[in-house]
């Protein structure tokens, strides 16, 4: 394992982070609730078919040419609701 990097805070404005657009493959996000470091891996697609269900069939874009983006926002119920059980 090489050296880790640095993880930077996120600023929150009106209660959100920034638009964000991560290294699909291998982005680290420190949690501000519990302190612990996640790895996210990101994938982009198109929904192709979709159903009553909630299931749905999709084709994926290639990272190359398409990129994901996300922002964060604490969601303060389901925190609580966590650090109780």
């Amino acid at each position: 394992m090489g050296k880790l990097r640095r993880i930077r805070a996120e600023p929150e404005c009106a209660g959100w982070s920034r638009w964000i657009r991560p290294d699909a493959h291998n982005y680290i996000m420190r949690c501000c609730d519990c302190g612990l470091s996640h790895r996210l891996q990101f994938k982009v697609g198109i929904v192709t078919r979709g159903n009553v269900n909630s299931y749905y069939s999709m084709r994926l874009l290639p990272l190359t040419k398409y990129r994901p983006m996300f922002r964060v926002q604490r969601a303060n119920a389901y925190t609580r609701q966590a650090r109780k059980r």
